[in-house]
């Protein structure tokens, strides 16, 4: 944060993986639906886009969470010819309901000069709302897996890149590391 001379405009937190584990706890074909439902998930601009359709949670093979997929902004809807589509919008409801539960968000305030620094596909973040009565500029940046993965591919398909070619001049390592928060 550069800049905060707002009223109200909390920053929170909710621990995504957390909700997720209680969700598979109390309703294991829910957390289910949301581990095999393709999800399409599009943001776009004059300059730019990213497009990825992937289930909201990645687990990987031996069940533990990988990734959760959660951005209502970006989130489109699923394909009315999903055959699972009742059983994922009840399981969506359900995690939604947990994500929104004041118990499992922390509120903050972030003032000049201090840094939020998260797990973007662990910790779920945003703000409440606040009343413009001041300067605030927040800087931010994100790493999003999904569009590195699609700017690769783009690459690839394209003759862009070659990957694992050292005499190429444009070598790429790609490699998922497990969130941490």
């Amino acid at each position: 944060m550069l800049v905060n001379e707002c009223e109200g405009g909390a920053s929170t937190v909710v621990d995504g993986f957390g909700v997720l584990e209680a969700l598979r706890s109390e309703h294991p074909d829910k957390f289910d639906s949301l581990c095999s439902v393709p999800v399409p998930f599009r943001i776009f601009s004059d300059e730019y886009e990213c497009y990825a359709a992937n289930p909201m949670v990645d687990v990987d093979s031996g069940g533990e969470i990988r990734m959760i997929r959660f951005n209502t902004a970006q989130m489109q809807a699923v394909p009315l010819s999903e055959p699972r589509l009742g059983e994922f919008y009840a399981a969506y409801h359900e995690l939604s309901s947990r994500v929104n539960d004041p118990a499992a968000r922390v509120e903050f305030r972030l003032e000049g000069g201090m840094i939020l620094l998260c797990a973007g596909h662990r910790v779920l973040h945003g703000r409440t709302e606040m009343v413009s009565s001041g300067a605030r500029h927040l800087q931010d940046a994100y790493f999003v897996h999904d569009n590195v993965r699609t700017h690769l591919r783009l690459l690839r398909r394209t003759g862009g890149i070659q990957m694992g070619n050292p005499t190429s001049g444009h070598q790429v390592c790609c490699g998922v590391a497990p969130s941490v928060v």
